[in-house]
């Protein structure tokens, strides 16, 4: 009886749910109505025509066209040299530029990625001396994606060369197509970089392949990483929530973003 009681609760809930989703969605389309003709508000948008039109600003959804990935590495102000050393070999890793930040605001950062026509960001910050969490925020329109760093591990190595392979495995579609647009394919790629689930963490593994009798991966860097916010916008904007980790909120629903899929490999 109670469990009967409660899937009416919980059908009665979504339903209401869907509903509310279908209303916004109708507003939405008539205030972009509104501003295709330039014509006035309806009276019964203008008190959320504001909030509506956020929404439409940060729901824009990419075109679909293949964009070469022009990227930008930095981290947070008065960067320790390990911290340093790390943000170049992400930079490398990457195949993109790392940028000294100095006394650079993150509105001037934001600045510097529109104007130069950058598509990712990678910004890294660090406690007492060793990389803890790195935000990867796509522009010009988001989303915003932010990690936490776990058991760094690098071995030192020169000339990763430009191209890298991209292997992942248990990964979730959208985390996929945020790696996967900063490392297009490419036949001559020399490295690999893996990314796979491991106990719900990212495990982020780079190898060089290296050429002999037989080939070989050797390993280059080593880091487990761990989600735990993505927000609408660029970073700067901090931007309406679309998925935070919180560890200690008893629920039915999974408070993992990266929700294990069947193996995949690009």
């Amino acid at each position: 009886m109670i469990n009967k009681l409660r899937k009416k609760r919980e059908y009665l809930l979504k339903k209401e749910e869907e509903y509310k989703n279908k209303e916004i969605e109708n507003k939405k389309m008539r205030l972009q109505s509104h501003l295709d003709d330039t014509s006035k508000l309806s009276y019964d948008l203008r008190k959320e025509g504001k909030g509506l039109l956020d929404e439409l600003i940060y729901d824009y959804k990419e075109e679909e066209i293949i964009l070469y990935p022009k990227i930008l590495v930095t981290t947070s102000k008065k960067p320790s040299s390990k911290l340093l050393e790390f943000s170049k070999h992400m930079s490398l890793i990457f195949n993109g530029l790392f940028f000294m930040r100095g006394r650079c605001t993150k509105e001037e950062l934001s600045n510097i990625m529109h104007k130069n026509g950058y598509t990712s960001l990678i910004l890294i910050y660090e406690n007492k001396g060793t990389p803890s969490s790195l935000t990867i925020s796509n522009f010009p329109f988001g989303n915003t994606f932010k990690f936490s760093i776990h058991g760094y591990n690098r071995c030192k190595t020169v000339n990763l060369g430009e191209h890298c392979h991209l292997v992942c495995d248990r990964i979730n579609s959208e985390l996929k197509d945020l790696f996967g647009k900063m490392l297009p394919k490419n036949s001559k790629s020399r490295r690999v970089l893996s990314l796979s689930n491991v106990n719900d963490k990212i495990g982020f593994r780079h190898y060089i392949i290296v050429k002999n009798k037989r080939v070989e991966l050797k390993q280059d860097l080593m880091i487990d990483l761990k989600l735990y916010e993505i927000r609408k916008g660029t970073f700067e904007q901090e931007g309406e929530i679309v998925w935070i980790y919180k560890p200690f909120v008893n629920s039915g629903k999974s408070n993992i973003y990266n929700k294990v899929e069947d193996s995949d490999v690009e």
